[in-house]
């Protein structure tokens, strides 16, 4: 969870005989000067990071304390891309002052961070990336008590370093001393308690970290079902070399001769299949390096050492496994049975069973795998259907940051942005339009502290927020429930305003009305009267419920900088998009334009990790099916041809070839049900465990498992049927005599 400055400084003090916080903020930077001006990405830290993180720079210096006094200078460190693409990865810039302003949509008093050069003092090492992101610079989190934002807004992370010899339970025990010594920490110290400060490992990869695992998990079901595939291949084989082995046993082989070689064998074909596996590796990481970029972002995708060496141990396992399977098959059977009969009775009955087990195993692991793909692709496809609370086509956005010196009035800053609405609004093709500083699904955005009431024992409450001009709703299709939306009545020195959505409505003023009601900042101070409730928007994630929330009028808001146009237009965006470029030019030239998108491709990127896990499992599910159908089709066959000669005198005797195609697909149906019902368990308790991955999907969906099972069982008839319909139109006498 989020926390305010003052939450973070007093949390500190509670713990800090068992842990060291250190407070990072999300930030966003417009950096001007000599080139074309751009927006970065940067965090905002207290001077210890350095010390919880023990991370030091790759030149320059730590922060220290003084960074973080209000009226410090302001300094700044590079990160390791920036320093090399921007900088020419030159050393001279240490000592530099930069025009780099913060640009993030954040309210701020002025000092420190806004509207002045910063200096930088260092250069972040290339494997900086805390949380997992890529980080382009960084600055000192100034702890300035007199500013109001200090107590109201929570913006702020956590991250703790352990003292010497202090356990996750000493964590534990001193956030609950602390929420029940500091009352203002009650909350935000017992949900910490709940779940302390774990391992930095896991919150790197961050909500990536169970995808991961599933997708290992699934790549480990292919694995295995392969394996079991060529086992019962080897098997078959191993049924039409039974002469030749037995040959080699009565001329002096011992069974350890006959295992080494049957390993050996499977070793080159392992060797063989592992070098195209990475030959085929390296294509794929190519392929997705290039095709979902969306996804990867700054990461890099590759062939590297650790996963490699993995990948060959447990390809030296599977060897052994393949080879050891058919020599203990084969160690069963006696020797004088290879030359008595083809049919080899012996080794016949131990591949009957060791196939058969495997062919369970297979169409178990099958359908798990596809009922996977099955129920993620249903998560997908729900997704797209969720109602967002706004209307993202025809919806053009345009992101600008004016951060620099001459931008620290805030009428000049919300001059800039009226300006570019009025011209915007007077294009041709245009509905509507307005701007709000942190952009549904694209921007996330912090939460702020308030107070329903002067009461003594109310307690502090958080909402997210957006700051919104006059026509946002209308560009966006926001409906208003009750009350009215923003509008030009709403300026500076009027009655400050603000709008609730219909979730904070209903959990401050269940069953009253909103509209009228007043509420108070963190500190006590008067924050805004109610004049509306509107409908409830997915401002973070589809997948993620809409939550408390607040709207606040620009004109009333002494704001940062950085701002999202939203334009509702008529036909084509690209004549728009360069008409809209061309009017902020001319407004400001040094004006960052940081992102300019259609509202529906934001929405369509925030769905790209969930289409490439979807295509992923797909393309799991079909290696899982066609491995399957392999698998079956050779035990099959391996069954027809050792009962050839008992179908040959069966269709003597006048069976019918329906009759006995029947009961070789009875055969097959029995062990095809009972690996369905294992798979069937097996995706219940999957579906379970990856329940966070999936949208409005339960453990077990009826309709998705009668589907899996029907094309299961489909592969399955079809991989029987095909030897069965050659077996039944072979000549009986035939069959008999090559039996014999």
């Amino acid at each position: 969870m989020s926390l305010s400055q003052r939450e973070l400084e007093v949390l500190g003090r509670a713990v800090e005989p068992v842990l060291e916080l250190s407070g990072l903020a999300p930030r966003a930077f417009a950096l001007t000067g000599a080139s074309e001006p751009v927006e970065v990405t940067g965090l905002a830290v207290t001077p210890n990071h350095f010390r919880v993180y023990r991370t030091p720079p790759l030149l320059g210096r730590e922060l220290s304390p003084a960074d973080g006094v209000p009226g410090a200078e302001p300094v700044a460190l590079l990160g390791y891309r920036l320093w090399r693409d921007r900088f020419g990865a030159d050393s001279g810039v240490i000592g530099r002052r930069l025009d780099l302003f913060v640009a993030a949509a954040i309210p701020m008093a002025a000092g420190a961070f806004t509207g002045r050069p910063h200096t930088v003092v260092g250069v972040l090492p290339p494997g900086y990336r805390p949380f997992g992101s890529e980080v382009e610079v960084l600055t000192p989190l100034v702890a300035d008590p007199d500013d109001p934002n200090f107590v109201n807004l929570s913006e702020l992370y956590a991250v703790g370093r352990r003292r010497a010899d202090v356990t996750r339970a000493d964590v534990a025990l001193a956030l609950r001393r602390a929420s029940s010594e500091a009352a203002e920490l009650r909350a935000t110290a017992e949900a910490l308690a709940a779940d302390p400060v774990g391992p930095l490992g896991p919150a790197l990869v961050g909500d990536q970290r169970r995808t991961l695992l599933v997708a290992f998990g699934a790549a480990l079901l292919i694995l295995l079902i392969a394996g079991a595939n060529v086992v019962n291949l080897l098997l078959v084989r191993l049924r039409q070399r039974q002469r030749e082995m037995a040959i080699r046993r009565a001329v002096g082989a011992t069974g350890a001769d006959l295992v080494r070689q049957l390993v050996t064998e499977a070793a080159v074909l392992s060797g063989a299949a592992s070098l195209l596996g990475v030959a085929l590796a390296l294509l794929l990481a190519r392929f997705v390096a290039v095709s979902l970029p969306e996804v990867l972002g700054t990461t890099r995708v590759g062939i590297v050492g650790a996963p490699l060496a993995v990948t060959l141990v447990v390809a030296v396992l599977a060897t052994f496994g393949c080879g050891l399977i058919p020599a203990l098959a084969l160690g069963r059977a006696p020797a004088i049975e290879g030359f008595a009969s083809r049919r080899a009775a012996g080794v016949s009955r131990a591949e009957s069973r060791i196939s058969q087990l495997l062919v369970v195993a297979e169409i178990a692991l099958a359908m798990l795998v596809t009922y996977g793909a099955l129920a993620i692709g249903l998560s997908l496809v729900r997704l797209t259907r969720v109602d967002l609370g706004f209307a993202p086509a025809d919806v053009l956005t345009v992101r600008v940051a004016p951060a620099a010196g001459r931008y620290r009035d805030p009428e000049v800053r919300r001059g800039l942005v009226n300006g570019a609405l009025e011209e915007a609004r007077a294009l041709p093709g245009v509905r509507s339009a307005g701007a709000v500083h942190f952009l549904p699904i694209a921007d996330g955005g912090p939460s702020v502290g308030f107070r329903r009431s002067l009461d003594d024992g109310e307690e502090r409450r958080f909402a997210s927020y957006r700051v919104v001009t006059p026509g946002y709703l209308e560009a966006m299709r926001i409906p208003v429930r009750r009350g009215r939306a923003i509008d030009e009545r709403d300026r500076a020195g009027a009655e400050p305003v603000g709008l609730v959505n219909e979730a904070l409505a209903a959990q401050l003023w269940p069953g009253a009305p909103a509209v009228g009601q007043r509420l108070y900042r963190a500190s006590g101070q008067p924050f805004f009267t109610v004049v509306g409730v509107v409908a409830d928007v997915r401002q973070f994630q589809l997948a993620t419920p809409p939550e408390p929330e607040m709207y606040l009028p620009l004109e009333q808001t002494a704001w940062a900088s950085a701002m999202t146009l939203v334009i509702r237009h008529d036909g084509a965006s690209g004549p728009l998009e360069a008409a809209l470029r061309r009017i902020v030019r001319s407004l400001d030239a040094e004006v960052p334009i940081t992102r300019v998108a259609p509202m529906e491709a934001i929405v369509r990127a925030s769905l790209a990790e969930d289409r490439a896990l979807t295509v992923t499992f797909a393309v799991f599910a079909g290696l899982a099916l066609g491995l399957g159908a392999i698998g079956v089709f050779a035990v099959a066959s391996a069954a027809v041809a050792a009962t050839r000669s008992e179908i040959g005198v069966r269709i003597a005797l006048g069976a019918s070839s329906w009759r006995i195609a029947g009961r070789e697909l009875g055969r097959a149906g029995r062990l095809a049900g009972l690996g369905l019902g294992v798979g069937l368990l097996g995706a219940v308790a999957a579906s379970r465990l990856v329940s966070g991955l999936l949208y409005r999907v339960d453990a077990l969906e009826p309709w998705v498992a009668a589907v899996v099972a029907l094309v299961l069982l489909l592969v399955v008839g079809l991989a029987v049927a095909l030897p069965v319909a050659r077996a039944v139109r072979v000549d009986p006498t035939r069959a008999l005599a090559a039996d014999g």
